[in-house]
């Protein structure tokens, strides 16, 4: 199983990942999800709101051998603003564990965590789906259609500004 090695000191860097409030500048639209540059780090992500509400973040952070994965719902989920905790990311029978700090900001609720295995993209730009597991037996999936061209997209995005 492979492990993933998280960072969870990284809120400095990514700041606020929950875009509805943030000033960042739309790249366009690929395969249903968003891309977006974020100039004060000098990056881009990718973000899909899903027809349940759940928004979810995937980007690099300026760095390329580490990324990120932010999941967030409106309203109170019981996590708490930095708060840390064990999570486990099911992606095509592989299982991620890593360790995810909470956000809460403008109404909504959630976490992120910050992974360097290059597998972990691999898999989420592959599988159609992902299955989370928050250490709290409210384990969910999400559909990850047209992950892989996002995926693309935002690297194309990110290459443009490291140019």
């Amino acid at each position: 199983m492979p492990s993933l090695k998280c960072l969870v000191s990284v809120a400095a860097l990514f700041g606020a990942t929950v875009t509805f409030a943030q000033p960042y500048a739309s790249k366009g639209e690929v395969a249903g999800w968003r891309i977006f540059v974020n100039e004060a780090n000098s990056s881009c992500f990718m973000e899909i709101v899903t027809d349940e509400g759940l928004v979810m973040q995937m980007g690099t952070g300026g760095k390329v051998d580490m990324g990120y994965l932010g999941l967030y719902t409106e309203g109170e989920t019981g996590i708490r603003d930095g708060e840390t905790g064990e999570i486990r990311i099911g992606l095509g029978g592989l299982v991620y564990n890593g360790v995810a700090q909470g956000v809460q900001r403008d109404g909504y609720s959630g976490g992120y965590f910050i992974g360097n295995n290059p597998l972990m993209g691999f898999d989420l730009s592959t599988q159609s789906e992902m299955v989370v597991n928050p250490g709290s037996g409210r384990e969910f999936t999400v559909d990850l259609s047209g992950a892989g061209e996002a995926m693309e997209a935002t690297r194309a995005c990110q290459m443009e500004l490291a140019e």
